[in-house]
């Protein structure tokens, strides 16, 4: 009965403090890697800290929440393919 009042902890659910989230977003295609990346575009966006390619094909933002570095991932200011 606690899952469906939302009662329990789960790992998603922990906030510490100064904790940072990042996420990743990685070429679709097969082999493909990152055309273009406007790191600075992207750090100016509210919340993000950091902004960083990741090997040929993916780029990283660290944010100070999860949903901000999501969002920031997939933003317009870089193409990948």
């Amino acid at each position: 009965m606690d899952k469906l009042t939302g009662k329990p902890l789960y790992g998603i659910d922990v906030k510490l403090p100064g904790m940072l989230s990042a996420a990743v977003k990685e070429c679709p295609v097969f082999g493909g890697k990152v055309k273009s990346l406007d790191a600075a575009k992207v750090a100016g966006m509210p919340g993000v800290k950091k902004v960083v390619q990741s090997g040929d094909a993916a780029v990283a933002v660290v944010a100070d929440t999860w949903w901000q570095a999501k969002d920031r991932a997939r933003g317009p200011a870089h193409r990948l393919g």
